[in-house]
């Protein structure tokens, strides 16, 4: 597994959304990211 730059700004985010308690903006760019993350394999 490589880790690709689309893993690291998901995780930069989902790390976030954890420590700062993200706004709905915030959690669409998890989910957005996150979903961009499983179809690009």
């Amino acid at each position: 597994f490589e880790p690709s730059p689309m893993t690291f700004f998901y995780y930069y985010h989902i790390s976030n959304y954890y420590k700062n308690k993200a706004n709905l903006l915030n959690k669409m760019i998890i989910t957005i990211s996150l979903i961009i993350t499983l179809f690009a394999k």
